[in-house]
């Protein structure tokens, strides 16, 4: 929490994100990807649980963007959701047979909630990232028709859309604008989230301090059915963020379809500005937004020991440990080469000097304590 609080006032919270993001893209060969994407997401999802931290990245971003992530325009905040859009996208067809993957995955889609109350005039490109990602999320709930697969990050996408359309309406007119294109997909959604309430048995409420329905609706490498209790969990959870926004969409849309076929209008530059500038009566009083972190586990821990091993089996010392390698260069030039050979360990059950008996070690206690008889004698 210190070095946090001391980054935002030196200005140097942009800077940290920046090398973050960039020792993800730029790891060498020896690191695994998957260890690499665990660590990153990890890191910058503990920071976005500082409110500080999420006030500074709305500032412009003017470091030089990770080579795997497209030009960002925009702020701090646009470059962290373009790169969980992306990681969260390229993990999202493994998640449910690699737990590890599984976990980057959330570790995104929690970093973005996190985000979204601050998310302050995202940039058209985001937008269009975030939304890319969220309509493939509503067809993998459309194809299924149940709370499995893609369907299980609903509930975190529709609480970033949520989060933004509450709190920082005003000043994101591209995101109110793709939402209100996209009411169609929003009703598909919202007639299956009613028929799976028509099939399933009353819900049992989330207990206090119980695991977040959100992570029990899909077991990671599971097959077998969910439970009437896990599906009504899920339904609810996409309920209490869904209906607020169909409330929106059902009054504005209509309104908005209207004057755009009286004014004739085909740009959807022009489309925007006929959108309504506040939102304020048309949606309930906004909710308390939470905030999510990932706490230092197994799989964190591991994930670190593989770096460190990586590091020290393949970085600049990494010649000490080939010492099949290092044996044979010393016994082709004659073992009188001067390089790093000496450093290496003896084979197992050889001496450490080649020239020395093989019993010279089992007889050198007895030879030096008949040295020092003699001397004493003397």
């Amino acid at each position: 929490s210190s070095f946090v609080e001391a980054a935002c006032k030196e200005g140097d919270i942009a800077d940290l994100v920046e090398g973050v993001l960039q020792v993800g893209s730029e790891a060498p060969e020896h690191m695994h990807d998957d260890t690499i994407a665990l660590l990153t997401w990890a890191v910058l999802l503990r920071l976005t649980t500082h409110r500080d931290a999420c006030v500074a990245f709305i500032e412009d971003f003017e470091g030089e963007v990770p080579d795997d992530l497209p030009e960002v325009s925009g702020s701090v905040l646009d470059l962290l959701m373009m790169a969980a859009v992306k990681q969260a996208s390229d993990y999202f067809n493994t998640t449910k047979v690699n737990p590890i993957h599984h976990c980057i995955v959330e570790s995104c889609f929690c970093a973005m909630a996190n985000l979204s109350p601050f998310a302050e005039g995202l940039d058209t490109e985001t937008c269009h990232k975030f939304f890319g990602l969220l309509e493939r999320v509503c067809k993998s709930t459309q194809t299924r028709r149940t709370a499995q697969g893609g369907a299980v990050w609903l509930p975190y996408l529709l609480e970033v859309v949520e989060n933004i359309v509450q709190y920082q309406y005003s000043s994101n007119i591209h995101l109110a604008y793709g939402l209100m294109s996209r009411v169609k997909l929003f009703r598909g959604v919202n007639a299956i989230v009613s028929e799976l309430g028509e099939t399933v048995s009353a819900p049992t409420p989330n207990g206090a301090g119980g695991n977040s329905p959100r992570t029990e609706v899909s077991e990671v490498g599971s097959s077998s059915p969910l439970s009437e209790e896990r599906v009504a969990q899920w339904r609810n959870s996409v309920k209490v963020h869904l209906d607020p926004l169909m409330r929106l969409l059902e009054i504005v849309v209509p309104q908005l379809e209207a004057a755009v076929e009286k004014k004739d209008i085909s740009n959807p530059d022009d489309a925007k500005e006929l959108i309504p500038k506040s939102a304020l009566g048309l949606l309930p009083a906004p909710p308390a937004f939470t905030t999510r972190s990932l706490r230092y586990c197994e799989r964190t821990h591991r994930a670190c020991e593989h770096c460190l091993v990586a590091c020290l089996a393949n970085g600049p010392i990494a010649d000490l440990w080939d010492a099949e390698g290092q044996a044979a260069a010393d016994s082709g030039d004659g073992g009188g080469g001067d390089g790093g050979g000496k450093f290496d360990p003896p084979p197992r059950g050889k001496s450490a000097d080649p020239a020395a008996p093989k019993d010279a070690t089992s007889h050198a206690p007895a030879a030096a304590a008949a040295a020092a008889a003699a001397t004493a004698g003397a």
